[in-house]
C-alpha cells in the first residue's frame, strides 16, 4: 500500500468520473446517482487493493483501532465537481433540485 493510500478518497479514477460527469447543468437525482456511482468504485478499489482504514489511538482505553471506512458524500461530490471539472469559479456548480 503505498504511503498515504489509507486516508487517501480521491483515488485518480474517481477523479476521472467526475470529470466525465462534470455538468453545471446536472439534476439533483443525477448527483446522487454520481455520489452512489463513486463511493462504490470507492468501496471496490480500497478492497480490491486491501486498502485498510488508518489506525487511530483512543486516549481513553490506551490502544489502536481502525478508524471508519471512508465514504463519498453528497456535499464532498458537490466540491469535487467544482474542483475536478473545467467550471471557473465564476461558473458556481449548483445542481438543479
Amino acid at each position: 500500500m503505498a504511503s498515504g493510500d489509507a486516508q487517501k478518497v480521491w483515488f485518480p479514477e474517481l477523479i476521472a468520473m467526475v470529470r466525465q460527469a462534470g455538468d453545471a447543468a446536472m439534476s439533483m437525482d443525477t448527483l446522487l446517482r454520481l455520489r452512489d456511482r463513486l463511493h462504490t468504485t470507492l468501496q471496490t478499489i480500497r478492497d480490491t487493493r486491501q486498502i485498510l482504514p488508518a489506525m487511530l489511538w483512543c486516549p481513553h482505553c490506551q490502544s489502536r483501532h481502525r478508524a471508519a471506512p471512508p465514504s463519498v458524500s453528497v456535499r464532498a461530490t458537490i466540491l469535487a465537481l467544482g474542483r475536478y471539472t473545467r467550471e471557473t469559479a465564476s461558473d458556481s456548480f449548483s445542481p438543479r433540485i
